[in-house]
């Protein structure tokens, strides 16, 4: 559904479409974990206290905002495993740490004609690319 309506919706009208399941159920984040990790499979041998990371953070509203632009966050691609230390310092401060207050900022400035799938996965690339 979502190829076929995208182009011809902005992004208020596909979030609204999004908020009403129409392209799939919206998941709560202990759900989206379970299921990223059930798709990623288990971690690689040797990692020390490996963590699965989103690379598209999947609290309930930026998970919205990914099905709106036709991105499951729990796509294997999209997901990776990572030593808890690390996560943990990616993710404590303010607005979630580093990897949720430069989401927001992304999403604070779409354009209102809304960002391709493309685009959105290249923010994602910039940002993972940011990661020490």
């Amino acid at each position: 559904k979502y190829a076929e309506l995208a182009p011809y919706l902005n992004i208020e009208e596909r979030l609204r479409m999004v908020d009403g399941e129409i392209f799939g159920k919206v998941l709560d984040p202990n759900e989206c974990r379970t299921r990223a990790r059930s798709l990623k499979g288990d971690p690689p041998d040797g990692m020390p206290n490996p963590v699965l990371h989103h690379d598209m953070p999947c609290n309930k509203e930026m998970n919205m905002w990914f099905m709106a632009h036709g991105l499951d966050v729990n796509d294997p691609t999209f997901t990776r495993y990572v030593p808890k230390e690390k996560h943990d310092f990616w993710h404590y401060g303010e607005n979630g740490g580093f990897f949720n207050a430069e989401w927001r900022r992304v999403i604070s400035e779409e354009p209102p004609e809304g960002y391709t799938r493309d685009q959105v996965i290249a923010e994602m690339l910039r940002i993972r690319g940011q990661t020490p």
